[in-house]
This record gives structure tokens, C-alpha cells and sequence, in this order.
């Protein structure tokens, strides 16, 4: 239907609108480990990467153009959202006819936008651990629906800055002749920030809310997902707070 086509569309623009991103941290990081690192480069670097976020917060405004949230709620969401933790499945989904499991009961997670690249790419690329909160843990554990490359370079990426300088090391260290590169850091994590805000707005809209106003399909949403907002509600605080700190 129209609003299932709409919210996906919504999700591979915004992929588009990052694509220089991967390419943009790979460079930055090849920079940071060289001895002689070019600032002027990682300062354009981080502009672009900067304009990708901001891209992305404005295609995923336009969500609700396209989408309602009573039609996502009742007619998407029921296919995409999986089998993990989902009530109305407790024991999980029989895959009859696929021989590895037996006619086991499956448990797998279902679309969600924490399986893209970008932004676990650009939490490694500040060298943000991915066990600062609940929500970069759930992340972490997302890179298992990603296309096995795109979780081999998340890991590349978040190996080379564990290993050697993360920009937000660097933009410190530089921060007395080059205060360009930390201001463009801080940039960026608001931009994440504007970005998250969003989703966070969008889960209450299309999920939360429908829940408290369908009484017979409470079932819909359940602790674990309230958790999981609950928990990007709290990554949301300390990230800004965290900027705010630079």
C-alpha cells in the first residue's frame, strides 16, 4: 500500500543521503593514523559528513507526509516487525518446510532502522564505545541483521580508531590552533542528536500512541519495546549532554 511504500522509500532515501558517509570516515580515519595528519582535510571531511546527517533529519521529518500512523500501526507494522520479543508470538514463528530447523519455533528480529551502518559507523569514528548505554548495546547487537560486509566494516572501523585516534581525540589535542575541527565535531553529534529526536518522536506517533488507543491489541506493544524508547530516550540526554561537554 501507499504508506508501507512511503515509509520504506522514507528509510532508502535517507541510505542515499548518507552514502558518502562510509567512504568520507574511511579517509578520516586513514588521515588520523598517518604522522602527518591533514587537518584542512578532515575539517572538509567532517563538513560532508555533517551534511549527510542533516539530509537524513530532513528526510526523516517528512515521515508523516506519506505515512499515517493508524495504517503503519495496523497494516505494516504486524509484517515487518519479526519474532523477538514480540507477545504476540512468544514461542516464536514455524518456518514449515525449512529443513535446518526442524519445525522449530524461530525468534528473529524485524526491520527496524538500527540495522543501518551509519550511524554505528559514526559512533565508532568518535571512538564512542559501544557499551556506554543500553542503546549502543542494542545497537552492537543489530550488526547481526546487517549484510555481513557492512558489519565487517563497522568493526574495521571501530578496530583502526580503537587502535589508533578517534577525530574527537585528534579535534581535542588541536583544539588551541585548529578550533574549527571541535566545533564541526560538536556539529555533528547535535545533528545526530536533531536525528534521534525524530525517531524518537516517530516511535511515540506511530506506536506508542496507537497502542494506548487500540484496547484490543495491547498486546502490540510490550516492556521491551517500551524499554528500547525508554533507552533512546536516555542515549538521547547523554549524547547532548555529552556535546555539550566538548
Amino acid at each position: 500500500g501507499q504508506d508501507e511504500e512511503w515509509f520504506t522509500i522514507v528509510h532508502f532515501e535517507n541510505e542515499m543521503k548518507a552514502g558518502e558517509i562510509p567512504g568520507l570516515i574511511l579517509d578520516s580515519v586513514q588521515l588520523l593514523a598517518e604522522d602527518g595528519r591533514n587537518a584542512d582535510k578532515l575539517v572538509e571531511n567532517l563538513k560532508n559528513i555533517i551534511k549527510g546527517v542533516v539530509a537524513m533529519n530532513k528526510t526523516m521529518r517528512r515521515m508523516t507526509e506519506g505515512c499515517d500512523p493508524f495504517i503503519y500501526y495496523h497494516r505494516v507494522r504486524p509484517y515487518i516487525r519479526g519474532w523477538k520479543n514480540n507477545p504476540a508470538l512468544p514461542d516464536g514463528l514455524i518456518y514449515t518446510g525449512v529443513s535446518e530447523y526442524k519445525e522449530k519455533p524461530q525468534k528473529f528480529y524485524g526491520a527496524t532502522g538500527a540495522q543501518s551502518s551509519i550511524f554505528p559507523l559514526l559512533y565508532a569514528f568518535f571512538g564512542m564505545g559501544f557499551n556506554k548505554d543500553a542503546y549502543l548495546q542494542y545497537l552492537k547487537e543489530m550488526r547481526e541483521c546487517m549484510p555481513a560486509s557492512h558489519r565487517r566494516f563497522v568493526q574495521f572501523i571501530e578496530e583502526a580508531v580503537e587502535g589508533g585516534m578517534s577525530i574527537l581525540d585528534f579535534a581535542k589535542e588541536n583544539r588551541s590552533h585548529n578550533p574549527e575541527l571541535i566545533a564541526l565535531c560538536v556539529h555533528c553529534l547535535n545533528s545526530m542528536v536533531e536525528f534521534l529526536e525524530t525517531q524518537h518522536e516517530h516511535a511515540q506517533r506511530y506506536v506508542e500512541h496507537q497502542a494506548q488507543r487500540s484496547s484490543a491489541e495491547k498486546t502490540n506493544i510490550d516492556a521491551g519495546e517500551i524499554q528500547l524508547m525508554r533507552c533512546l530516550q536516555n542515549h538521547i540526554a547523554y549524547l547532548r549532554e555529552f556535546s555539550r561537554s566538548l
